[in-house]
């Protein structure tokens, strides 16, 4: 499973992402729907780990994604 918790997002002066609260559950379909240019690829991208968050929390089975170091990230993708 996965959750996200008030993540934020911003590149330079642009807020792309403001507090994203989401679970995606296991063996279950989920679906990230929305209009182009509302930040899904951004979200895609931060929930595998090639932008680093700043604001929020990416849990992965309970385990904080974002204060794994690198080696770890790559095992769990």
């Amino acid at each position: 499973m996965i959750q996200i918790k008030n993540l934020y997002k911003s590149f330079v002066d642009k807020v792309v992402l403001e507090v994203i609260c989401v679970s995606f559950r296991s063996g279950k379909p989920n679906l990230i729907i929305g209009l182009s240019g509302f930040g899904i690829t951004v979200l895609i991208i931060c929930i595998v780990g090639l932008i680093r968050l700043v604001i929020g929390e990416l849990l992965y089975y309970d385990r904080n994604f974002l204060a794994t170091d690198k080696k770890e990230i790559n095992s769990l993708r």
